[in-house]
């Protein structure tokens, strides 16, 4: 299988990634509407999918794009929602459930739809568990989509990703509430590095690799989450131009016998590459 989401918004394909690791697939990136891109196009004629699965509605993925797509596998599935959390929650549900036949997840983590960076990070440490991940909002009342999803999932545990001001105490009492019979934590440092870095540490160390991306941005990092979940590596965030001390903590916990940098110079700076180095395990 190869997912493929849009690449100018973040939604639909931080939901897509655990669900392509878990089919051992990537995560390819287009523009809602206009020409697949020449990369993308190689690629799938170098993977030869048997089913491509196009996450999000027409809006995010275009009509011609899907028809287009249909070139490159036999089958065809778009996951698709009213919103970004009933979205995530189809995916989740389909691949999970449908396609892989699971009764029950060791876990389901929850992260705000609102913005990236927790979800880029929680992604591929939800594959490394076995478990998948759900979107919600920060604050406000829990979608049904997702208290729907999780009576489907049935997860041991449910792991709130990111401070109270990325998912508020209430959305965690409202994710308690919609599954009691999961154990519901919280993991989460004092900014995007933090919790990255705090999310890489329940994975223990000598992890099969980390994968560096900018903390900034979400294109690089998100089609970086399904190959990190599928090979049982974790995303590292880094800021433009410097180490956190974050990333710092979290690679040197993961102690990572392999390192991939992802994106170009522009975003990571070679500079910065080499200062990556010294944490790789010997």
């Amino acid at each position: 299988a190869a997912f493929v989401a849009s690449g100018l918004n973040f939604p639909d394909g931080l939901a897509a990634a655990p669900a392509a690791a878990a089919l051992g697939g990537p995560l390819l990136l287009v523009p809602p509407t206009g020409a697949i891109p020449a990369s993308v196009q190689a690629e799938l004629i170098r993977l030869h999918p048997t089913t491509i699965y196009i996450v999000g509605g027409t809006s995010s993925v275009s009509a011609a794009t899907a028809t287009a797509l249909k070139t490159y596998a036999t089958t065809q599935v778009r996951l698709a929602g009213s919103d970004r959390y009933q979205t995530a929650a189809k995916v989740a549900t389909t691949i999970f459930q449908t396609v892989l036949h699971e009764t029950s997840l060791p876990v389901v983590y929850v992260a705000s739809g609102a913005n990236f960076p927790d979800a880029l990070s929680a992604g591929p440490t939800a594959s490394f568990f076995h478990g998948t991940l759900l979107l919600a909002p920060s604050t406000g009342t829990l979608p049904a989509s997702v208290k729907t999803a999780l009576a489907a999932l049935k997860p041991a545990r449910i792991v709130v990703v990111g401070g109270t001001a990325s998912i508020s105490d209430g959305i965690k009492n409202q994710l308690h509430a919609a599954y009691p019979s999961a154990a519901v934590s919280r993991v989460s440092g004092p900014d995007r590095y933090g919790t990255a870095q705090a999310l890489a540490a329940t994975m223990g160390s000598h992890v099969s690799a980390a994968y560096i991306a900018l903390g900034t941005n979400f294109p690089d990092a998100m089609a970086g989450s399904a190959a990190a979940g599928f090979t049982g590596g974790a995303i590292v965030l880094v800021a433009p131009g410097s180490l956190p001390a974050a990333s710092i903590t979290a690679l040197t916990g993961l102690a990572p016998e392999d390192m991939f940098v992802l994106g170009g110079p522009s975003g990571i700076s070679n500079t910065l590459v080499n200062a990556l180095s010294p944490y790789i395990a010997p």
